[in-house]
Parts: C-alpha cells; sequence; structure tokens
C-alpha cells in the first residue's frame, strides 16, 4: 500500500497519464470464475497502479464481470 501510494502521489503530479489495462479471466471450465484486473502507467511500465479480483459470485454472470472490474478500478 505504501508503494501504491507513492506511485500515485507521483503520478498526480504529471499533466497527462496513460494507463494500461488488461482484465484475465481464470476459469476452472468453459465459464469464467474470477478476473483479476491489473492496471499499469504506460511511461514506465513496471509502476503497477491496480490490480482487482473480482469473483463472479459476486456477480450475476461473468459476461459482466471485466465492466465491473474496470469501475471499480476508476473509482
Amino acid at each position: 500500500m505504501e508503494k501504491r501510494s507513492s506511485i500515485i502521489d507521483r503520478l498526480r503530479t504529471k499533466d497527462c497519464v496513460v494507463a494500461l489495462a488488461d482484465g484475465c479471466m481464470d476459469s476452472p471450465g468453459y465459464c469464467a470464475l474470477y478476473c483479476t484486473y491489473t492496471t499499469l502507467e504506460n511511461d514506465s511500465r513496471d509502476d503497477i497502479i491496480s490490480v482487482v479480483n473480482i469473483d463472479k459470485r459476486a456477480q450475476r454472470n461473468s459476461v459482466i464481470m471485466e465492466k465491473e472490474v474496470f469501475i471499480r478500478t476508476i473509482d
């Protein structure tokens, strides 16, 4: 949490921040059960801004998982 806070504080000083994000679905069978959404800063590509995990059981279906995890990341 300390490292993440220092990265975010440094990014707040920039005029423009480009964030790269990707969702990875983990599935034990044919439908995804978990989604891990990782966001990092484009210039360094080493600074991880956020990692959010979501469980399909918390949502109604796996189709809306990536949209929901994106919203949680941006919030």
